[in-house]
């Protein structure tokens, strides 16, 4: 621990001598308060625009908006490179810990034992994430049948007698 220093002054004498100077209040001038109507219409508008977006799902026949929503392929583009990118930063990461975060915790170790276990943790995140994200695009990829296509359960039903004889 260090010990005074007399030459250091502390903050309380340095600021005794300041003056704080606050910046006056303006008053508005009469012109750009909005009047009654002119409110009026901006919270009607605020509100249009509110309620728009609300039932933006549900109104089909309203025209979309060209900010609305992205177009399909680059969406899903989108959503493909964001996956990639995941995947990437979570192999790097296992390896990482692998290499670099088991001689934090145990203490020093080889090169080659340190280069061995951040290669396997490594393979052991990119197999889960592998099987992560063949699980998301088998999700994306599941599609449900129309009812009109005929299902066996609805073949079964059909072929049952309705009345008694």
């Amino acid at each position: 621990m260090r010990g005074y220093d007399a030459s250091v002054p502390y903050l309380h004498s340095l600021l005794a001598d300041c003056w704080i100077v606050l910046p006056e209040r303006s008053e508005q001038d009469p012109s750009s308060v909005c009047s009654e109507v002119d409110c009026a219409q901006k919270v009607r508008k605020e509100k249009q625009v509110e309620n728009q977006q609300m039932t933006r799902s549900s109104d089909t026949a309203r025209k979309p908006m060209p900010g609305d929503t992205i177009d399909f392929p680059l969406k899903h583009l989108n959503r493909h490179l964001l996956a990639v990118a995941q995947f990437a930063c979570s192999v790097v990461a296992g390896f990482v810990f692998g290499f670099i975060g088991i001689e934090l915790l145990v203490g020093q170790l080889d090169f080659g034992f340190r280069l061995l276990l951040g290669v396997m943790i490594g393979l052991i995140v990119a197999l889960s994430e592998i099987y992560f994200l063949a699980q998301k695009l088998n999700e994306e990829d599941d599609v449900s049948l129309p009812s009109s296509h005929p299902t066996l359960q609805s073949m079964a039903k059909s072929t049952q007698k309705t009345h008694q004889d």
